[in-house]
């Protein structure tokens, strides 16, 4: 018993995705590679995105949940870069680009399972709660040794 209520919390604190990108390696050439989304209720205002790419090394990345969040315009000033847009067929997508070492990659997304994903990560903490759920002190106390 104490198992399944232990499976159902962490249900209920953690959810992910798995979803099919498009990895444009150029204009000609395109990749397909699957990309974990998931998010967990102990790092509120993190998203992780893994990519596992068969037969390479994967890559794992730690962005902000709001980053995701696109509507329009472009999200996210750093490292990685979001932005909505129209693929193959008129389908919504966004797009994702990542850079590291003066490299950069860039991803395409189907939305609407993103944005699903994205809404059930809203569901356990709301957009503006994040701070709530981090233990100030004792991530202070950490800090400090």
């Amino acid at each position: 018993m104490e198992r399944n209520d232990k499976r159902r919390s962490a249900a209920r604190n953690h959810v992910e995705i798995h979803l099919l990108l498009t990895w444009w390696i150029s204009d000609e050439r395109r990749f397909p590679i699957i990309v974990r989304f998931s998010y967990c209720v102990e790092d509120p205002f993190a998203a992780v995105i893994e990519f596992m790419p068969q037969g390479f090394p994967g890559a794992c990345w730690r962005v902000a949940r709001e980053l995701l969040d696109v509507e329009c315009g472009v999200s996210g000033p750093g490292d990685v870069q979001a932005w909505a847009g129209d693929g193959n067929g008129g389908e919504r997508t966004v797009f994702l680009c990542v850079v590291s070492a003066g490299r950069s990659a860039l991803f395409e997304a189907p939305r609407a399972p993103l944005r699903a994903w994205l809404a059930s990560t809203y569901d356990l903490v709301p957009a503006g709660t994040e701070g709530e759920r981090i233990d100030w002190d004792g991530l202070l106390e950490q800090l400090l040794g």
